[in-house]
């Protein structure tokens, strides 16, 4: 498989920039000096494919902004998807491997002009309308939404509550609401 890669090198941080021209973006926080920004763009690749190394190599454009990558360990079957939200503006999704808990959330990024694909409830892609049709297959009778240019933002809403949580808590909002220096006690097992 190959892409073409545009580059940014000595970028505030290494990050994928979004898509231009059929062109991926990466920013690079390395110089384009004695091959350090093809180097971190291989490294990039690497973590953010989950493929070794030696699986990547720039097969043109090594001295330029502009390149085509190959990668050789990416050979796979389409994904199945029986829903997909397309034509968005954007979807803000976090990067990485799921599920993301803790500080690792706060790495979330915007997608440009993305799609997102799930089957049996569960997200397999979130990426390019324009890789869709390499990455995913529609089963049949698939539910297509189209988003009409708006931001979708996937499992973001955690709608879970806790036992401790659960019951009347009017009360307790009333004594939150109050201007009054006194203090609020926890919510007690009785009144759960």
């Amino acid at each position: 498989m190959t892409i073409d890669v545009r580059v940014i090198p000595r970028a505030r941080k290494t990050e994928y920039g979004g898509e231009r021209d059929g062109a991926f973006v990466i920013r690079l926080a390395a110089p384009p000096v004695d091959g350090a920004a093809n180097d971190a763009l291989i490294e990039f690749l690497s973590d953010t494919l989950k493929v070794p190394r030696r699986a990547i190599r720039i097969v043109s454009g090594e001295r330029g902004r502009h390149k085509r990558v190959a990668i050789e360990a990416l050979q796979w079957k389409p994904l199945l998807a029986d829903f997909l939200i397309r034509n968005t503006a954007e979807v803000l999704t976090c990067a990485g491997p799921a599920p993301r808990r803790g500080k690792a959330q706060a790495d979330a990024r915007s997608i440009p002009r993305a799609v997102v694909a799930a089957h049996e409830g569960r997200i397999v892609f979130i990426g390019f309308e324009s890789l869709l049709s390499q990455e995913v297959e529609l089963t049949p009778g698939a539910t297509v939404v189209d988003a009409r240019g708006g931001a979708v933002v996937p499992g973001f809403v955690d709608p879970h509550t806790h036992v401790v949580f659960s019951g009347d808590r009017r009360e307790e909002l009333r004594r939150r609401s109050r201007v009054s220096p006194t203090p609020i006690s926890p919510p007690t097992a009785a009144a759960s």
